[in-house]
């Protein structure tokens, strides 16, 4: 009888245990541009040199724009991006995870994608894809 009570409490903090892990992925939710870091990511990087005058000075201007139509959401197993009143979900696969970031599989038109999310202080993230070098300096924040 009491070895049956304890696998009871076993399988009960077991369960649960793997529950709370999967709500509390912080991952998991909106997220949208935040356009001052972003700016200032762009601005520490290498491309910053190869931009004009005038560029580095509509710069701000361009990612709050884009920032406005641009919105990515996370659940346990899809990712959906919203561009303006377009939306695309695919689903992905974590195949690698710490606490600071998270690899993902995503098949995105027939290609295998790895996307490296990296969380960053104050809740914020970036991530990297393999296929492109397009996001790389987007720094991301829960939406609100």
């Amino acid at each position: 009888m009491f070895k049956y009570l304890i696998l009871g409490v076993i399988v009960f903090v077991l369960i649960f245990s793997g529950c709370s892990q999967k709500s509390s992925d912080q991952l998991v939710g909106s997220w949208v541009i935040n356009n001052e870091k972003t700016v200032a990511e762009i601005a520490a990087s290498d491309s910053w040199q190869n931009l004009s005058q005038e560029e580095k000075d509509l710069l701000p201007e361009v990612i709050s724009e884009m920032a406005g139509d641009l919105k990515i959401s996370f659940t346990q197993d899809e990712l959906t991006t919203y561009i303006g009143s377009k939306t695309i979900t695919v689903t992905y696969e974590v195949i690698d995870k710490s606490e600071k970031s998270r690899i993902l599989q995503v098949k995105i038109d027939g290609q295998i994608v790895k996307l490296t999310i990296t969380f960053l202080e104050n809740g914020l993230m970036n991530f990297k894809s393999d296929a492109t070098d397009d996001m790389d300096y987007y720094i991301w924040e829960k939406e609100k």
